[in-house]
Order: structure tokens, then sequence, then C-alpha cells
């Protein structure tokens, strides 16, 4: 995906586009971005205060008159939540079955998901000093895509 930014935007010389290994976003610096976007991610973090330790990151590094806009699903039903293809994955791999034969034959998948309640995630946002522009339903048919929230400073 990093790859296929730079070459789309190869043009754009003020654009970086890039993989973190490190938590959160210390590595940047604060009121330093114009433009904050994340679209099906923060729902693969591991803990609701994680994500809204991003959210915060977020608020942090945009510089006044930024942008945010990022998406996140709110709380998941118990069926989402259990993700029994996740636990089957995990139990198939630790008796030695390969990954790929899991991805590819068995069709699962090691990939957790987690929503937070959209009155968390305002109540961040507004706490750290952003203005909440607008939030919408991404998808009215799937619970798991969420709501899309703007924002600036």
């Amino acid at each position: 995906m990093i790859r296929l930014a730079r070459e789309f935007n190869r043009d754009r010389q003020n654009c970086v586009f890039e993989h973190k290994n490190s938590p959160l976003l210390a590595q940047i610096g604060s009121d330093s971005i114009d433009f904050v976007y994340s679209s099906f991610v923060l729902q693969h973090l591991a803990s609701a205060r994680e994500v809204l330790d991003y959210v915060r990151e977020f608020v942090r590094v945009v510089r006044p008159g930024g942008t945010i806009v990022f998406q996140l699903p709110e709380t998941l039903p118990l069926r989402n939540r259990i993700q029994p293809r996740r636990r089957l994955f995990r139990a198939l791999a630790n008796l030695g079955a390969s990954e790929e034969w899991l991805y590819s034959k068995a069709r699962l998948h090691p990939i957790s998901m987690i929503g937070v309640d959209e009155t968390e995630v305002l109540s961040v946002l507004a706490g750290d000093g952003a203005a909440i522009r607008r939030v919408e339903v991404v998808d009215p048919a799937s619970v798991l895509a969420g709501k899309r929230y703007f924002a600036e400073l």
C-alpha cells in the first residue's frame, strides 16, 4: 500500500507515506501535519484505550487549521466480538497448521477487530481541542464499517 501510494502520488512533493513500527506517532512533531486520514485501521488495534490514544495523537500532530478524518466502528455486536474465525486460526496455527493453508484453504484469518462508542470518540476529540465537523455512517448495511469522523483544529 505504501509503494502504491508513493507511485500514485509521485508528483506531490509534500506528501509522505510511511509505515511505522513504533507505537503511536512519537516521531512526528506536534502541530506539524496538515491532514491525517485513517480508514479501516484503528479497529484492528488491541484495545479501545489504544484507539483513543491514537485519536489523541491525531489531534496532537495536526496543526491549527488542519483536518482529521478517520473511520471506526462503534461497539460491535456480540457475534462479531467473539471472532470465531480468528480464534480458530490461532488454535490451528498453534497446532502446527501453516498460515498459508489457513488463509487460502480454510479461509481463516488472525485479524482481531474492536469498536469504540461514538460518545467516547467525540469526547476525546473535543477534550483535546478538535472541532467535530461531521460524523457519518460509512455503510448503512454494515455494522462493521462504523462511522467516519471529520474534525478540525
